[in-house]
């Protein structure tokens, strides 16, 4: 039998030349609005579709001539345009996203008025987008402006509570006692001239017996009303530490809490442990001081509450703008409800494409405060249904001078 034949072929480099009058043609898809790249695709009328890389980058070989060209995205409106090609050439896109696009025209919102003064400012929405603009305006309760404390204000400085014997607070305790301030302070319209405090980090102006460990973004449901929160979280001074409380001055009281450890399962030198301060001022000023902070956990709440359906978050876990931190001081200072001196004459919008409404903000000056040592603050929320825009606030502010009189009744006693 003749053994079989063997072959073995023989592989040589395949060149491909581009035809003579072969050209390129490349570019980027981008967002008209953001400048951003699009994932895409290009066409040519009668020739190939290519898609773009995820940055909206693309390149074609085509032979020198005319063509029609088209772009498109999903989510976006398709481009089209004629090309003449004798070389190679770079064509960049702008696609429109077929959504609505909510654009706003708007003087700053800030006045000083004298008592019963008011005054108007215009706001111009324009729907530059191909679909409807739909925009609901409402201007939520803010009823404490948090800030950081002035310039040169006495009570930035960390209040050394040291020589004050620490309270005898255990895991998830509120205190057995009205804490008593020696002085009356405003607080959300009432006054009042004692506390609660809790172990987990924060005070209510209402009796409570539960220390409630499990922090949630204000306002909330497990937390008496009017309660203030420099760090809620779930903390053990069983563990270490010291929580201290005292009048400081004839017009302020702290409450300190020192390196009191995060509650564990197993207690020890690596649990966490927090440093912060509450100061409580007679002219209703709160103040949030912060000291050496271990590691966040996952829960915690910065916040304050008139009631369990309305407060203020000033940072839940990962969802705050101001989380805390060594250094930081804010200050929390009681104003008029925005609703007694701002207002907007339009709170439902339906704008077609091309469209543009004024709407009229006025402020009031109707709203005197005695407390209130800076300009009433707050903002007027749109919410949209623009996919880049879907909430927008409008920053408003208002000095209001004093009423040109005033009534006091005498309190009787019997």
């Amino acid at each position: 039998m003749a053994a079989a034949s063997r072959y073995t072929p023989s592989l040589s480099p395949l060149t491909v030349e581009d035809a003579p009058d072969a050209v390129r043609l490349s570019g980027t898809l981008r967002d008209r609005r953001t400048g951003s790249g699009v994932q895409g695709s290009v066409s040519i009328a009668g020739g190939p579709t290519i898609t773009t890389d995820s940055f909206g980058g693309y390149t074609l070989t085509l032979r020198a001539g005319g063509y029609e060209a088209s772009a498109q995205a999903y989510g976006y409106l398709s481009a089209t345009a004629a090309l003449s090609l004798s070389a190679d050439t770079n064509s960049d896109w702008e696609l429109t996203r077929d959504a609505a696009h909510m654009v706003l025209s708007a003087a700053p919102i800030s006045a000083t008025l004298d008592f019963g003064e008011a005054w108007m400012v215009p706001i111009t929405i324009t729907n530059e987008g191909p679909r409807t603009l739909s925009t609901t305006l409402t201007i939520p309760p803010i009823e404490y402006s948090v800030e950081q404390p002035k310039t040169g204000s006495p009570s930035i400085a960390w209040y050394d509570l040291s020589s004050v014997e620490p309270l005898a607070l255990r895991d998830d305790q509120v205190y057995t006692d009205a804490i008593l301030l020696g002085f009356s302070m405003p607080v959300y319209g009432t006054f009042y001239d004692r506390f609660y405090l809790s172990s987990n980090g924060w005070i209510s102006f209402t009796p409570t017996k539960d220390a409630r460990p499990l922090a949630r973004c204000f306002p909330t449901a497990s937390l008496p009303q009017h309660t203030f929160a420099p760090l809620w979280l779930d903390l053990d001074p069983s563990q270490g530490g010291a929580i201290r409380a005292a009048q400081v001055t004839s017009d302020t009281f702290v409450v300190s809490f020192e390196g009191v450890p995060r509650w564990d399962t197993h207690p020890g030198p690596h649990v966490p442990t927090y440093t912060f301060q509450l100061a409580l001022n007679s002219s209703g000023i709160v103040r949030y001081n912060y000291g050496q902070l271990g590691a966040l956990p996952l829960r915690f709440s910065v916040g304050m509450q008139s009631s369990s359906s309305r407060g203020q978050s000033v940072s839940c876990g990962s969802e705050g703008d101001t989380p805390p931190g060594a250094g930081l001081a804010l200050e929390l200072e009681g104003q008029p409800q925005p609703s007694r001196w701002l207002s907007v004459d339009k709170t439902n919008l339906a704008l077609a494409p091309g469209e543009t409404t004024v709407l009229t903000v006025q402020l009031s000056g109707l709203a005197p405060w005695p407390w209130r040592t800076r300009p009433y603050s707050a903002a007027i929320k749109l919410q949209s249904n623009d996919p880049l825009l879907p909430v927008a606030d409008l920053p408003a502010q208002l000095s209001v001078g004093s009423a040109p009189y005033s009534l006091t009744l005498p309190i009787i006693q019997r």
